[in-house]
């Protein structure tokens, strides 16, 4: 297994559901750290993926697309401080991506879920 993060403490995760037989398990930052490491079910492995634009972490994470997010969180961008940007993963491309969208307000240390539309 690849040296996953240096310091695990406030990493996000997020499961990327390639079909019935096979997903992966993404963990991601955490304090002092940008790494990106996927374990992948079908394989029963490890592997290093794209950093992070920047560290982040105290986000939460959320099903997106074939992939999924990350929201808000602690970030060392230029200087520290609360993050409202999402962040979305494209396993395709192994890409982050920093989405137009922003939260109103920054959060951190918070829990998300995802309701979808037909729920209501």
């Amino acid at each position: 297994m690849p040296n996953p993060i240096q310091s695990a403490a406030f990493f996000q995760s997020g499961l990327i559901n390639h079909n019935d037989e096979q997903k992966s398990i993404v963990m991601v930052g955490g304090t002092n750290c940008k790494s990106t490491i996927v374990f992948d079910s079908k394989t029963r492995s490890w592997s290093k993926k794209a950093d992070l634009p920047f560290v982040i972490y105290g986000g939460a994470t959320l099903p997106y697309k074939d992939s999924f997010i990350i929201i808000g969180g602690y970030q060392y961008k230029n200087s520290a401080g609360l993050e409202k940007s999402i962040l979305y993963y494209n396993p395709l491309l192994d890409k982050w991506e920093v989405l137009e969208e922003e939260m109103r307000s920054a959060r951190v240390y918070f829990t998300a879920f995802y309701v979808p539309n037909d729920y209501c």
